[in-house]
């Protein structure tokens, strides 16, 4: 029976690095081959709430800057005791950040996020298992 590839979509990843001049600094990072599954829920009438699932796999996925170099994985501890400008050569996740990282479906070379973008609200490692199902869950909303 063949596999089939569940992990198909392109997200951009903003992370939030800190303010220059009152302005949001982020390092932009483009995730291919994540699977992302989208919900919308209303809890009133007239007030609706999107939210966004990201299953990140370790094996599968493709992380580069907007310029197509590879970038690594750091975790968050780490990559906050880099100097700013080494930020920009590794991406991070971390539930701790609530509200500061931000992704958006697609691809973009904007410095900032823009269009149907998702603060992320939790990030979540699944170590169990073989290295085929490792991944991150990642929520925004």
């Amino acid at each position: 029976m063949p596999t089939v590839k569940i992990c198909t979509d392109t997200v951009t990843l903003y992370n939030y690095i800190g303010e220059a001049n009152y302005v949001a600094v982020y390092s932009v990072t483009i995730l291919q081959n994540v699977n992302v599954h989208m919900s919308r829920s209303s809890s009133l009438p007239g007030e609706h709430t999107n939210s966004a699932t990201l299953c990140i796999f370790d094996q599968q996925l493709e992380a580069v800057s907007v310029d197509g170099v590879a970038k690594s994985f750091l975790p968050n501890l780490e990559w906050e005791a880099l100097d700013a400008d080494e930020r920009t050569n590794y991406w991070t996740l971390d539930g701790k950040h609530a509200g500061k990282d931000i992704f958006v479906l697609g691809t973009s070379d904007s410095e900032w996020p823009t269009g149907d973008s998702y603060r992320i609200d939790s990030a979540e490692r699944y170590n169990r298992g073989t290295l085929a199902v490792q991944h991150w869950k990642v929520v925004g909303r």
